[in-house]
């Protein structure tokens, strides 16, 4: 599996993944498609799981232990799980890449892997999106870009995140700073768990870019290694800074 795999800097970055959205010209989006237009992506999707060496089922058939693994494995969330009806799935061998087929765009395409290594994923991601845009025919427009259902979404279609560990950056009180900071690049960082009211609980966060539009590939993938960059070298700095202060207190614990 994925989180198998060696990778950089799993101390502070528990995993990074990269999704690339596409639709399909002349279908609606995946809220209005009725059950012929739903049938006719997964079919093709079926058809298309081969060119990308990847295994095609779909949500429907999905038995318990398989619904567990991709949940486990950050492939599909629960409302993939919970409603399976005209959405598929399409995987490759270790899971780290994967393609939502009807869930809320017709190709959800997106890759998973074990701490900072985003310049691999992002090539892989990028190749599976390629192939799609050569066996369909893809909504784009001139002046938007690659069309999808949510506006906010539209122009590249695509989405850089990360989940990092930041217990120096939050005890070392420049969390806001570093919100700021993202912020300035277009990038956001929320709590990756909150309780019933909405407080956050420990010190886990979800990092991941706002601009889809008007801004290119090159530009995200470019800001999404400095915002990597920034969040390990800021954390390891708090880190030294709070064992220095508090030597004991940390080897005891």
């Amino acid at each position: 599996m994925w989180y198998n795999e060696l990778g950089d800097n799993t101390d502070i970055v528990l995993a990074s993944k990269v999704t690339i959205i596409r639709n399909v010209r002349g279908y609606q989006f995946p809220g209005k498609m009725n059950e012929e237009e739903q049938n006719a992506i997964l079919d093709s999707a079926e058809l298309f799981a081969p060119s990308v060496d990847m295994s095609f089922v779909g949500a429907k058939d999905l038995t318990n232990e398989q619904r567990l693994e991709f949940l486990n494995n950050k492939m599909i969330n629960l409302d993939f799980a919970q409603n399976g009806a005209g959405r598929g799935i399409l995987y490759n061998e270790d899971k780290s890449l994967s393609i939502l087929v009807n869930h809320k765009n017709h190709f959800t395409v997106q890759g998973i892997c074990n701490g900072s290594k985003v310049e691999n994923l992002f090539g892989k991601v990028e190749k599976i999106a390629t192939e799609i845009e050569k066996k369909f025919d893809v909504a784009f427009s001139e002046t938007l870009g690659f069309l999808t259902a949510k506006p906010i979404e539209t122009g590249t279609g695509l989405r850089v995140s990360f989940l990092v560990s930041i217990p120096g950056i939050d005890k070392g009180g420049v969390s806001q700073k570093l919100m700021s900071r993202l912020g300035s690049l277009d990038w956001k960082m929320v709590p990756y768990v909150g309780d019933p009211n909405g407080k956050k609980t420990g010190n886990i966060y979800s990092v991941f870019n706002l601009s889809t539009l008007g801004v290119t590939e090159a530009k995200i993938y470019e800001r999404a290694i400095t915002v990597l960059n920034d969040i390990v070298k800021v954390e390891r700095m708090c880190r030294e800074a709070l064992y220095s202060k508090n030597k004991l207190a940390i080897e005891d614990y």
